[in-house]
């Protein structure tokens, strides 16, 4: 078993790479209060099927935490936007 399999990307900027702009328009979505996908899709504005392609992405990057098909964003998914919109000012 390879060490790096579950071992997402420490840096910021490769893992924004990661997600792409919708996966991180999805982010910001969730934490300004968008618990359902369908809400989700109405404050991002990202086609479902893209909402349901990277979801799964940015819970196994454990960006956001799903329960009982709500989703929530987690410590590190605060700290990830903090970091990429502080970069992007620059």
């Amino acid at each position: 078993m390879s060490a790096n399999k579950k071992k997402p990307p420490n840096d910021s900027i490769n893992l924004k790479y990661l997600i792409g702009d919708m996966g991180f328009e999805i982010l910001l979505a969730i934490e300004k209060g968008a618990r359902k996908k369908e809400t989700i899709k109405l404050l991002s504005g990202v086609p479902m099927e893209c909402i349901n392609g990277r979801l799964p992405v940015l819970i196994d990057l454990n960006l956001i935490s799903k329960n009982n098909e709500e989703f929530y964003i987690t410590e590190r998914g605060i700290e990830f936007k903090k970091r990429v919109k502080f970069k992007n000012k620059i």
